[in-house]
């Protein structure tokens, strides 16, 4: 996931990471929307107020050859991820936006397995908006899917090149609405200032219950020109 790859401050103590973020923000709207809500918004909703977004701590041990990571919380944010659950009889993890076990056994050459909920792989945006280009979320990011529940592994092919595969429930949604699974295919190839992402999601996943496969397929290229200057090109 595009997250993991992120520096971040934490306290370490015997090979388990300890972080946490403070994410408050104060939105006034212009066109003075009614009811307060910001039109076209998925994240940043609230108009003329205060809202806490996110806060949230982190718990990690990298795969060693066993790891976990758990990202736990409480805000706007989780709010809005947690609303396309299709059950609220998995409420206890609206507070999750991560959780799960990873293996890594070194007899593998590099392969790591992922059990549990875990952030897409899919966008150029990022769960965290402080990791984020932009406070704002752009349609791609708001449209997509942000995290899945089930099995995921990557594994290095080349010394530029990465590849996985997943089994989930679905997207933006840890109890399935349906027998159908999706699979999920990624790829990331990384040379000199140039990584190229590609990630297919297909399953049979329509939404509200009907029947019949969905295809996601998502593409992103990030170009870092020199040291004060980037940019990405994000298709979905």
């Amino acid at each position: 996931a595009p997250e993991e790859r992120k520096p971040f401050n934490n306290w370490t103590w015997k090979g388990i990471k300890l972080s946490g973020i403070a994410d408050f923000y104060y939105a006034n709207n212009l066109d003075d929307p009614q009811g307060g809500k910001n039109f076209i918004r998925n994240f940043d909703t609230e108009s003329d107020q205060a809202d806490l977004n996110m806060l949230k701590f982190a718990i990690e041990k990298s795969a060693e050859p066993v790891g976990f990571r758990f990202d736990v919380g409480m805000g706007r944010a989780f709010d809005i991820f947690a609303v396309s659950e299709p059950t609220r009889r998995v409420t206890q993890l609206d507070q999750i936006l991560q959780g799960y076990v990873s293996f890594k056994p070194a007899a593998l050459k590099g392969l790591q397995v992922d059990v549990g909920k875990f952030y897409t792989s899919a966008g150029a945006e990022l769960t965290e908006t402080h990791l984020g280009w932009n406070y704002s979320r752009a349609f791609l990011y708001a449209n997509g899917p942000y995290y899945h529940f089930g099995i995921r592994t990557t594994a290095p092919v080349t010394s530029h090149w990465t590849a996985g595969v997943q089994l989930v429930n679905g997207w933006n949604n840890v109890a399935d609405q349906n027998g159908g699974k999706t699979m999920g295919f990624t790829s990331l190839y990384t040379k000199g200032k140039v990584a190229i992402g590609n990630n297919y999601y297909v399953g049979n996943e329509k939404f509200r219950g009907l029947k019949g496969v969905r295809h996601f397929i998502d593409n992103v290229v990030t170009v870092n020109t020199n040291s004060w200057h980037s940019f990405y090109v994000n298709y979905d």
